[in-house]
């Protein structure tokens, strides 16, 4: 290499070199590399970006097929469990402020079909419409059980007929099942006893019982008659409005029977003759219809 006239190297050491900026040269050597390696940088956070993309919806996904094949049918479950806790709590509360349903003396009438099971019961809820199955029991034997409803402030007979027995039942007890309480709804039913007569507004003449001593009908069998006429003085029309029919001596029932009249339309009047077996004692007569006036479903289309 070669010197200059004082003996110093021509080679220029940059590690000496200063800028007048202040830049040092680690600092462009830096940059330098930078700038060499941008393309890999871009690559590498692409690279980033797209593992944590990939790795969000494989989550995603797996939480989504969780979900449908358990998480949904145990949300199903839970909504269940609290509604069902809800509707327990409501009807508890319901049953614990309605008033028992009253029963009276279970009467027994014999007849030539059997025997027939009669009993009053009353409602004395003002508030509370009450629905279950009664049944009545002899000598720990339980006849079939019915359902029936009744309404607030109601009384009404229920009955079981032609029980058959080889001796005479005595000591007959009636036992409630299922007991349910609906609260009237005040929104749909502001006056009850008005919408009560609205759809129970049948009238009733021409009632008469011949007795089965009476009839002429047979000297073999005994065979009873009951006429009445019916009118449907309602603006509704009811695919079946089933008549408790009740013979009462005093206050002793001494016949009970039922009657359905099918598809009885607002304005129509029909005469009735019914045959009663058995029966061979006149008495006042009750018909009552027994029709669950808060079911849609007994309602005919106009």
């Amino acid at each position: 290499m070669e010197k200059n006239k004082k003996g110093k190297s021509d080679q220029v050491d940059l590690k000496q070199y200063q800028d007048p900026a202040g830049v040092t040269l680690p600092r462009l050597n830096f940059g330098l590399w930078l700038i060499k390696n941008k393309r890999n940088f871009f690559r590498l956070l692409v690279g980033i970006l797209i593992t944590i993309s990939a790795v969000s919806l494989l989550y995603s996904g797996y939480s989504y097929l969780d979900y449908f094949l358990k998480g949904r049918a145990q949300d199903e479950a839970n909504l269940l469990a609290l509604t069902t806790e809800n509707t327990d709590t409501n009807a508890n509360r319901i049953d614990r402020s309605a008033k028992d349903i009253s029963f009276g003396a279970v009467e027994v009438i014999k007849n030539s079909s059997g025997y027939d099971f009669v009993v009053q019961v009353e409602n004395s809820n003002t508030k509370y419409i009450g629905r279950f199955d009664y049944c009545f029991i002899v000598n720990g034997q339980e006849s079939p059980c019915q359902p029936t409803v009744i309404f607030p402030k109601e009384k009404k007979y229920i009955f079981s007929l032609a029980n058959l027995y080889d001796y005479y039942p005595e000591q007959v007890e009636a036992e409630i099942k299922n007991m349910a309480w609906q609260r009237v709804n005040a929104k749909l039913y502001p006056d009850w006893p008005a919408f009560a007569a609205s759809r129970l507004d049948f009238k009733f003449e021409n009632q008469n019982f011949v007795p089965a001593d009476d009839t002429g009908l047979s000297n073999k069998v005994d065979l009873g008659v009951l006429e009445f006429r019916v009118s449907n003085k309602t603006a509704y029309n009811y695919w079946q409005a089933p008549l408790n029919l009740i013979i009462l001596q005093g206050n002793q029932v001494i016949g009970v029977n039922r009657y359905i009249l099918t598809e009885f339309k607002s304005g129509e009047t029909r005469d009735i003759r019914i045959v009663w077996p058995g029966l061979h004692q006149a008495g006042e007569i009750s018909i009552v219809p027994d029709i669950d006036i808060v079911d849609d479903s007994v309602y005919m289309g106009f």
